[in-house]
C-alpha cells in the first residue's frame, strides 16, 4: 500500500479510573504530550492527498474534538481521529496512531 503520512502533537491531561493497583497513579489526572500519526492510502506517485492539507485538517479536528483537560485514552483519541478522516476520505485505507510522550501508544486502522 502506498500512503501519505502526517504527524503532529498536542498537550493533554487524562486519567484511567480503572487502573490496576500497580499503576494506581494513572487513576488521577496527569499530563502527557500526545503525538499523532495519520496515514492514508493513495494511488500513484503524484500525491492525490497533499501533506499540508491533511495535516491542517487533522490538527483542526483535534483542536475541536479533544479537550486538553480531559483527553480520553490513546485508543479513544485514535478512533475519534480515524472517524473524522474517514468521513473526509471515504473508501481509503487509513491508520491513526496516538503516542503518550512518544513512548507508549495505540494504533487503529481501517
Amino acid at each position: 500500500m502506498l500512503s501519505v503520512i502526517v504527524k503532529g502533537q498536542y498537550e493533554g491531561l487524562h486519567s484511567w479510573k480503572g487502573a490496576p493497583s500497580e499503576a494506581d497513579f494513572l487513576r488521577y489526572s496527569h499530563r502527557h504530550m500526545f503525538y499523532w500519526v495519520v496515514g492514508i492510502e493513495v494511488i500513484g506517485r503524484n500525491r492525490e492527498i497533499e501533506f499540508f492539507d491533511l495535516r491542517r485538517f487533522v490538527a483542526n479536528k483535534i483542536s475541536l474534538k479533544i479537550s486538553p483537560i480531559a483527553a480520553g485514552s490513546c485508543e479513544e483519541q485514535a478512533i475519534m481521529i480515524l472517524n473524522c478522516v474517514k468521513k473526509r476520505y471515504p473508501g481509503k485505507k487509513i491508520f491513526v496512531e496516538i503516542w503518550e510522550d512518544n513512548e507508549n501508544g495505540a494504533r487503529v486502522e481501517e
